[in-house]
């Protein structure tokens, strides 16, 4: 964005430089405290995330993806920004202090250049001065542009997550077969055609009587219909904190220099936000560890599969779990998590005849409907039919119990092998599910529906 040239004599008043001095520099350690503390927040967002995310089915698994994505592609663009401010800041700082050691700037009949490349310069006022107070200006822009930046992405993508969210949580009570990607397309629509359909249609309407400087009273119908779709535009978008910085941008600069400022701050954060999709699904890749199989299968050994091993795996993978990798107990007790993003669908497939406890979605009061015992027995066989065990490629009827995680309580199922008569060495418990229609076609990732526990005795 070209900056007009400032008529302040400010950087030349030596008596008046120290307070506006103390002031840019107080600002740019602000700025520098503020880059530090917003950079530890992704981390913390994508945390939360991740321990919330296992605790939805496929269904409401959606709205804490939207409002975290959402969250994300605001909060890239205020990072970026800082950082830039933080970095020309610093820049403004270093000519400040070469204009104080050198007051003079650029002495031309000292300088050794030929008298072309001294012309050349001379000729585009190059000196000190008026780059300082170039920067000083676009960082004092930088702050105006980000805060409208963040009203403009608030609106859009706050707007569309949020939206989502009630359409999800409302759906299941109405069309528990909708697919939440429709829902998610139906939010999109409603939001643009809200922030940017009313907006057109109030510029069409003013295009329409564009020759008629007395349209409004020629026709007070139509001009009432515009001022009340850019009211609708207006307090959607948030306008009224974003319109006067982008009224005053737009009436000091030119029009393409302040759109294509807006759209790459914008698309600076999608860019970040996809990007961070992309290497975290798998699509990208980046590694030397060209040895080791992404999941070793029979040839592995986890510290995920171990109660008493630390694992550092994210909570969106959780495998099955023995005691202990080394066992001198009498039984194993493996305990199966319960994956309610898939299992629930797991379950809806394999056993279709088989009712669930109660609704899925809101629900007024508490969790009720426990079931009676022959119901709760129906769903263990259920689900001792999906999963097959086998200690050393031999069968094992499990019997399952319901169970909890200690630590997160998400819903697991346990069960208690005898193993006392085992003799010594390393062996290997198989815990096989049934995959669904959709694992069997595309898998998402490479999460696997067969696992192997080895173990000694």
């Amino acid at each position: 964005m070209t900056l007009p040239e400032s008529p302040s004599e400010a950087v030349d008043a030596q008596n008046e430089a120290p307070p506006r001095w103390s002031t840019r520099e107080m600002e740019m350690v602000i700025s520098g405290a503020i880059i530090v503390a917003l950079l530890q927040v992704p981390g913390y967002f994508t945390s939360a995330y991740e321990e919330f995310l296992p605790h939805l089915s496929s269904q409401w698994f959606m709205v804490p993806y939207m409002l975290y994505y959402a969250g994300m592609l605001i909060l890239y663009p205020v990072i970026l920004v800082f950082l830039l401010h933080f970095a020309l800041r610093g820049f403004w700082v270093g000519l400040l202090g070469l204009r104080a050691v050198l007051p003079h700037g650029i002495r031309w009949d000292q300088l050794p250049n030929h008298p072309i490349e001294k012309d050349f310069y001379q000729q585009r006022n190059t000196s000190l001065d008026p780059l300082l107070t170039r920067v000083d200006q676009a960082c004092s822009l930088l702050f105006s542009l980000m805060f409208a930046s963040i009203f403009g992405l608030s609106a859009i993508y706050g707007g569309f997550a949020v939206l989502t969210a009630i359409l999800i949580a409302l759906m299941p009570s109405i069309r528990p077969d909708l697919n939440p990607l429709w829902l998610m397309l139906a939010a999109f629509t409603f939001v643009q055609v809200l922030l940017f359909g009313s907006r057109m249609g109030a510029s069409l309407l003013a295009h329409r009587f564009k020759k008629d400087p007395d349209w409004p009273q020629h026709n007070p119908r139509a001009y009432a219909l515009a001022i009340w779709l850019l009211k609708v535009s207006h307090y959607g978008s948030l306008g009224f904190l974003s319109a006067p910085i982008v009224l005053t941008h737009a009436s000091n600069f030119k029009r393409s220099q302040v759109t294509m400022t807006y759209i790459g701050l914008m698309y600076m954060g999608l860019f970040c936000a996809v990007g961070t999709i992309i290497f975290s699904s798998g699509l990208i890749s980046l590694s030397s560890n060209i040895w080791f199989p992404v999941e070793a299968a029979e040839s592995g050994a986890y510290a995920g599969h171990y109660a008493s091993r630390e694992s550092t795996e994210p909570s969106l993978f959780r495998r099955p779990t023995i005691q202990s990798d080394i066992i001198k107990d009498n039984y194993l007790r493996l305990v199966i998590p319960f994956d309610l993003r898939r299992d629930n669908d797991r379950l809806r497939e394999h056993c279709p005849d088989l009712a669930p406890l109660r609704n899925e979605g809101l629900q007024l009061g508490r969790l009720s409907n426990n079931g009676d015992a022959e119901k709760r027995a129906a769903i263990l066989d259920c689900v001792a039919s999906i999963y097959t065990v086998t200690l050393d490629d031999q069968p094992i009827a499990a019997e399952f119990l319901f169970s909890r995680d200690a630590e997160t309580n998400l819903p697991s199922l346990v069960t208690y092998l005898p193993c006392a008569d085992l003799g010594e060495g390393r062996h290997l418990l198989t815990v096989d599910k049934k995959p669904t229609v959709e694992e069997q076609e595309e898998p998402r990732d490479h999460r696997p529906t067969t696992y192997y526990i080895p173990f000694w005795k």
